[in-house]
């Protein structure tokens, strides 16, 4: 994962693939090393979020 930092690109192609669970644990990772989050990879390509 912390090859992905060099390029947000990668990460928001990688966010863009990844199934809820791996996205939910790679972005609570991102978190706790206070990397900034993209809104867009918490539900990227028109996913809804569970209500």
């Amino acid at each position: 994962m912390e090859s992905f930092l060099e390029s947000r690109e990668v990460l928001d192609r990688a966010f863009r693939f990844a199934w809820p669970r791996t996205r939910a644990a790679a972005l609570s990772m991102l978190r706790a090393w206070n990397v900034p989050v993209d809104p867009s990879w918490e539900h990227p390509s028109g996913e809804h979020p569970p209500k």
